[in-house]
């Protein structure tokens, strides 16, 4: 099937080039760590509030935070706040893990309503795929090829897991485990009609991203650096067990490397408020403790160990049901 040529009615085809891969190379690793997340958004007006970002008891949790505006409003002012970006235009909450939604995810969704319900997807390649965008590449109707490419084994059996718990049907994607750090030919000179790399979505581009956490010094006083402590924990076991930690780059930097290669905007840029529960914070940290079983520096992984156990516990003990807004993803459109 490699090399097919497929025709698209009032489309353009885009040649793979590998140059362009290694030019986006940092998106690879970067919304990665969304890929052992869940994803969900919901659509609505929001307006400022003076409350503040940490949900309460009995106030906004669960299912209160998309279905109340309020909450909705107080969720995107405390993200507006811990975003590197500011004067988004607000359209979801992203759910990590959060309490009282079963959906399917509608970042995903979003895209594939301004793609257009009825346009085939032709020729597909995921070039950074996992257990979020494998399952939904297999749903897309209309597709003639479709290639997944993941530089980790692990999140290939992460993504196969996804789709099969999934239930999409759909022609198969075959699955490379393959690095282009390494490997730089690889595909080299194929068609395709719509490319995703890691959540870079092409024919027309539509690039979905998370915005980095910002550094806890910067944090607005009546944040909690909770969050920030969670990703410095899991970033710093997976840089001493040898592998690359997730790297997020911000909204303007996409601007910039867009714009670099030639590239506009078609569309103005829609924000997804990011809502965290406790049982996103304890997967992180799972993940950070397996990483420290492959660590060799003993004595300071030693403690990073307990380090990793003790704000477990604690965000366990101070958290409860309570669910915390901080940061954003984003979806830009554009095109040649």
């Amino acid at each position: 099937m490699a090399g097919e040529d497929v025709k698209k009615e009032g489309g353009k085809r885009n040649v793979f080039n590998s140059t362009t891969v290694r030019s986006f190379c940092p998106l690879v690793s970067g919304p990665a760590v969304l890929a052992l997340m869940l994803c969900f958004s919901f659509s609505f007006n929001p307006k400022k509030t003076n409350q503040g970002p940490v949900s309460k008891e009995g106030e906004c949790v669960g299912e209160a935070w998309w279905k109340d505006a309020q909450c909705f409003s107080a969720c995107t002012q405390a993200s507006s706040e811990t975003s590197l970006t500011q004067n988004v235009s607000w359209k979801g909450i992203s759910c990590y893990k959060c309490l009282g939604w079963n959906g399917a995810d509608p970042i995903f969704d979003y895209v594939e309503t301004l793609h257009g319900a009825n346009e085939p997807w032709g020729a597909v390649l995921d070039a950074g795929t996992g257990p979020n965008s494998y399952p939904w590449l297999l749903s897309l109707p209309g597709k003639t090829r479709c290639d997944a490419v993941t530089a980790s084994h692990s999140m290939a059996r992460l993504a196969a897991a996804g789709a099969s718990k999934s239930g999409n049907k759909g022609p198969v994607c075959n699955m490379h485990v393959r690095s282009w750090m390494h490997d730089a030919d690889f595909l080299e000179g194929q068609f395709y009609d719509n490319i995703i790399m890691d959540y870079l979505i092409g024919g027309r581009l539509w690039i979905i991203g998370l915005e980095p956490f910002p550094h806890r010094d910067i944090l607005p006083a009546h944040v909690s650096p909770d969050l920030v402590a969670v990703a410095e924990l899991r970033d710093t076991a997976i840089a001493l067990s040898g592998e690359r930690p997730y790297r997020e780059f911000p909204l303007l930097w996409y601007h910039a490397a867009l714009q670099g290669a030639g590239l506009k905007h078609l569309d103005a840029t829609a924000g997804f408020a990011n809502l965290y529960s406790v049982q996103w914070a304890s997967h992180q940290l799972r993940e950070a403790w397996a990483h420290l079983q492959k660590c060799k520096h003993a004595a300071a992984c030693e403690g990073l160990k307990q380090d990793v156990k003790n704000l477990e516990e604690r965000l366990k003990r101070e958290w409860g049901r309570t669910e915390r807004c901080f940061g954003m993803n984003f979806v830009i459109a554009a095109g040649w």
